[in-house]
Parts: C-alpha cells; sequence; structure tokens
C-alpha cells in the first residue's frame, strides 16, 4: 500500500522509456506497426544516439548494434506514469510477436519528477524504488 505521499510522487513522475530488440522486418515495417499498436508518431534516425529529442507524442526508432547486428532501439519521451505502463505492455506484446531479444536487449527506464505536481515538500527518496519500477 503507498502513502500519500508515495502516490503523490508516483503521479507526478515523468517516464521515458528505451526498449532494445531485434524486429523480423525492416526499419519503415516496425515503424508502422509501433506507430499503429502505440498510436504514436515514431522518427526513424540513421544512427544510434540521434540528436533528436522525442516527446511523448513522437518517439525515435534507430540502430542500436550494442546488442549486435541489427539490433534496434525504440526510444519515448518522457511520459505520465499511468500512460507508461500502457506503451510498456503494448510496446513488449509488439516485440514477442514481430522480433526478438537476446541477453544482451534491454529495457531502460528513465524516471523524473515534476516538483510543481508533488505539492508540498515531498521527500522522493522515500519511496520504495523497487516498488515502483515493478509497478
Amino acid at each position: 500500500m503507498y502513502t500519500n505521499e508515495q502516490l503523490n510522487a508516483i503521479y507526478a513522475s515523468k517516464i521515458g522509456l528505451e526498449f532494445e530488440f531485434f524486429a523480423n522486418e525492416g526499419m519503415d515495417e516496425v515503424k508502422r506497426g509501433l506507430s499503429q499498436t502505440l498510436n504514436k508518431q515514431i522518427k526513424i534516425e540513421e544512427k544510434a544516439h540521434s540528436e533528436f529529442v522525442p516527446t511523448d507524442q513522437i518517439f525515435k526508432l534507430e540502430p542500436d548494434n550494442s546488442g549486435g547486428s541489427g539490433m534496434i532501439e525504440l526510444v519515448t519521451g518522457p511520459m505520465p506514469f499511468v500512460e507508461s505502463k500502457l506503451i510498456i505492455a503494448k510496446t513488449l506484446k509488439w516485440i514477442r510477436e514481430n522480433g526478438s531479444t537476446n541477453d544482451r536487449c534491454s529495457i531502460h527506464i528513465n524516471v523524473a519528477f515534476d516538483g510543481k505536481k508533488l505539492g508540498t515538500p515531498t521527500n522522493v527518496s522515500s519511496l520504495d524504488i523497487g516498488k515502483f519500477v515493478l509497478n
């Protein structure tokens, strides 16, 4: 059970995601499939760690050979906590049905907090980080 302070922190959070995976199709098909599944625009980048900064509405898809030739990375912009949970579920389902992973693939979860939404002074370090991430 969460305390009110912990719930405030959760709903004041913005979550950015990075999914590393291999796809059965080319980048154009991956873009089309993920864009339809996630209901988001997706921009294809030529190289890893491109300068384009994704938003909550426009994600980026780029090569990421850190896990081997052909690895792709989908990078989202920061999103509200609840939306990020839906994006995680939909993306993992899409990867399971249309691609694969190996032991070098990972999901990176980036968390930031909006101080204005936290309201009264909140000690974010009081969050149970494990519980927060698993949720």
